[in-house]
């Protein structure tokens, strides 16, 4: 299929008229955070080995996709959110990225790795530790301690600390959920890549779903905003689609995007490849993605319009509602945005208005 697609050009559709009618912003405090996340990189790789990676971490504008995400946030809360989304970054690539770390080809070592990676969270969390070895399918019987030495774990000590003194815990249970489904979905990703073999589209959409760490990023809404919604409400079945429905966004958005840099490499285990080889063309798969996008933003709409009406009758709530509502659709169109701004798929374009062609 690598072969055959080689040279092709294919069209992907104006992504951002689908989301012309959501709000987008860039956080005031853009300044400030920019010069702050330089300084974080730095300390995080003052090896002078690591230059490489200092310097890629450097052109990722992390500073604008954290803005992006969040432009609604006060400073100290961009801070936590922008270190969440580096750390989230930088974890990552520790055990997906050849080019920086040797955990790759290592499953037992990688294991471990994210073993002690969550005993790491719930202790920055302040959540009670019990049965350690057996909550999480990333233990393998391995016997870790909370004393990491590894700066690629413990850079989340910040973000711990700032949720946990946020005082909900609702809030830091449901974090940490989310954090080890991300972990544990990473190994999944990681197994899948060793064996060699392809996922069928809906695995890897049901794998992508917790890796793509969108809903990691979802929990600290209410955090991020000083606010609290009822648990009725958090509750919902419509709350769920609206999780749920801005992550295939998202997931599905930047599977869009990266179609061009994944094949330039040779990488299979992406939605529009597998998608490809069911539906007989890239430019079919395409098509059939930009469907998916297209009724998650629907779907999106569909359930904030029935939260909003359902819980309208308080005030308070009703507005806090409104706010977090805003928060996923900002991250949707953040994330685009950021995607085509920052030049993280090499598209040679910040607008996809006409749609974009691609020589594949």
């Amino acid at each position: 299929m690598l072969r055959i697609v080689r040279g092709q050009t294919v069209v992907a559709p104006d992504l951002q008229a689908m989301m012309a009618h959501w709000p987008a912003a860039i956080n005031p405090n853009l300044d400030d955070l920019e010069k702050a996340t330089i300084d974080r990189f730095e300390w995080l790789f003052p090896d002078p080995a690591n230059s490489k990676r200092l310097q890629k971490m450097k052109k990722t504008q992390a500073a604008l996709f954290a803005a992006m995400w969040w432009p609604y946030v006060p400073l100290e809360a961009l801070y936590t959110v922008a270190w969440l989304s580096i750390w989230l970054f930088v974890w990552d690539d520790e055990t997906d990225s050849a080019e920086f770390s040797d955990l790759v080809h290592d499953f037992k070592r990688a294991s471990e790795f994210r073993c002690d990676t969550l005993q790491f969270i719930r202790e920055s969390l302040q959540l009670q530790s019990s049965s350690d070895s057996d909550d999480s399918s990333s233990s393998n019987g391995s016997t870790t301690s909370s004393e990491s030495d590894s700066i690629i774990i413990t850079n989340f000590d910040h973000v711990g600390q700032a949720v946990a003194n946020f005082g909900n815990s609702r809030v830091t249970a449901r974090f940490y959920e989310e954090l080890e489904l991300f972990v544990n979905m990473t190994e999944l990703e990681q197994k899948v890549h060793l064996s060699g073999e392809l996922p069928t589209v809906s695995e890897y959409l049901e794998r992508r779903m917790g890796s793509s760490g969108v809903h990691v990023c979802l929990a600290l809404t209410e955090y991020s905003l000083d606010m609290e919604l009822p648990e009725e409400v958090m509750n919902d079945p419509e709350m769920d689609t609206l999780w749920h429905e801005t992550n295939m966004n998202i997931s599905v958005c930047n599977d869009i995007l990266s179609v061009k840099k994944e094949l330039e490499v040779g990488q299979t285990d992406s939605l529009i490849p597998l998608l490809a080889l069911e539906l007989g063309s890239v430019q079919a798969a395409l098509d059939d993605a930009s469907r998916m996008m297209q009724d998650s933003v629907e779907l999106i709409d569909k359930a904030a319009d029935s939260l909003l009406a359902r819980y309208g009758h308080d005030a308070s709530v009703h507005a806090n509602l409104q706010k977090f509502v805003d928060g996923c659709k900002y991250a949707c169109t953040g994330n685009l945005n950021w995607s085509l701004v920052s030049g993280r798929y090499r598209l040679g374009s910040n607008t996809t208005q006409g749609g974009l062609r691609l020589k594949l």
